[in-house]
């Protein structure tokens, strides 16, 4: 076994990061994924799994390293599957996070205008966490990489400082002893510092006294004059120091175009239908998550917004709409939320995606018929390959064919 294990090690050259955080090289039979390394290092791997058309190898070591390689900040790196990327610089990380969607873009043959970058702190950014419980061996933690096997985590460097107190309390109780009932507890901290837990399932009630200060359901997070929800049912970007960034790059898209009308998909508890109702005479929102979609009806006080419940794929979109602003789930856009699209064709369309692989599929279905005016690289996620995308597409006035036919004719 180790006379193979040797033969399966070779000395590669990483080409360039991709999707997923992964280097990628070509020196071999197959494409081959060696995941800590970035571009243009040497590095000595050992294959570990072969797939039809490539393979993937770990890092024995790293013989020549890329100048922008630094010492992980965290003791965990590598062995906690949260982060993927603590080996480079930051500013490495948004250079390489970047270039991955330039990349996307252009292998889906989209044209694209300079890409806007926005960051903040790379450190104690997360408001909200997931840990995972092992109470048999009575571990508080992540999952480590490819696996559902609890690290047991003292301390993570991307959660504010709120959490990794709130951790330390929870630590006091779940590692000293085992509550086998509890599987999950999912912890944040408001805007104001206070600290919220829910456990997955139930928590025992000879626990409940103990942590009541905690399972609190009526926490919100603030943004201007808006409330926000912090409850597990309610989805909520877990990165507040970019909200600002965020809701300001969706806002320029409308800034000064006096539309009548909005329509917004997967508006969630209305994170941006909120702060747009002020650049459109009428929003109609909708979203299939129904506390979500409650919430927004009683805590925004927006007249001009007509709050639906509704999966998106299911809804009839209104016969004319000038907007259409999109903020789907990983998966993208549902191919009836597409046909719906192409046959109303608003003459504007804000998309937010987390995915820039199925953000480039939808958008090779919208180009022939839009041009992208802006998009925007939001670094939600530091340390991960995580980053959010904010794009903004414009009808063209002639379809991309007619033009093409013309040219060729």
């Amino acid at each position: 076994m180790r006379g193979l294990a040797q033969m399966d090690e070779r000395i590669v050259k990483i080409e360039r990061v991709v999707f997923g955080g992964k280097g990628l090289s070509r020196d071999l039979e197959k494409v081959t994924f060696v995941p800590f390394t970035l571009p243009d290092e040497m590095v000595r791997i050992r294959l570990t799994k072969q797939h039809a058309d490539y393979q993937e190898a770990e890092a024995i070591s790293i013989e020549k390293p890329n100048p922008d390689r630094v010492a992980p900040d965290c003791a965990y790196f590598g062995i906690c599957g949260g982060c993927q990327m603590s080996h480079a610089t930051y500013e490495k990380q948004v250079q390489i996070k970047r270039q991955i969607l330039e990349e996307t873009l252009r292998r889906n043959q989209i044209q694209f205008p300079r890409i806007e970058t926005h960051t903040e702190k790379p450190f104690g950014y997360r408001h909200r966490a997931q840990f995972k419980y092992d109470a048999r061996n009575r571990r508080l933690g992540f999952f480590a990489g490819g696996s559902n096997q609890v690290v047991d985590i003292h301390e993570c460097l991307c959660l504010t400082p709120g959490l990794n107190q709130l951790l330390k309390s929870l630590r006091s109780t779940f590692c000293s002893q085992e509550i086998p009932e509890v599987k999950e507890i999912e912890c944040y901290e408001t805007d104001r510092g206070h600290t919220a837990a829910f456990f997955q399932p139930a928590l025992p009630e000879a626990f409940r006294k103990q942590f009541s200060i905690h399972e609190r359901s009526d926490l919100t997070i603030s943004f201007r004059r808006f409330h926000y929800p912090v409850h597990p049912k309610i989805f909520l970007q877990v990165n507040p120091g970019m909200w600002r960034a965020m809701i300001q790059e969706v806002e320029s898209h409308y800034a000064g175009k006096n539309l009548p009308s909005a329509l917004e998909l997967y508006c969630g508890a209305g994170f941006f239908t909120a702060p747009l109702s002020a650049f459109f005479d009428h929003i109609t929102a909708c979203e299939e998550n129904s506390e979500a979609i409650q919430f927004a009806k009683e805590n925004h006080g927006l007249t001009n917004v007509n709050w639906i419940r509704a999966k998106a794929e299911e809804y009839v979109f209104p016969a004319r709409v000038q907007a259409i602003i999109l903020d789907p789930p990983r998966s993208g856009l549902h191919k009836n939320v597409q046909r719906q699209l192409l046959e109303r064709k608003p003459e504007w369309i804000t998309y937010i995606s987390c995915d820039c692989t199925t953000f480039s599929r939808d958008l090779t279905k919208l180009e022939p018929f839009y041009d992208i005016r802006r998009i925007a690289m939001m670094d939600l996620f530091p340390q991960t390959y995580h980053f959010e995308i904010i794009a903004l597409l414009e009808k063209r006035k002639e379809p991309l064919q007619n033009l093409i036919n013309r040219a060729v004719r």
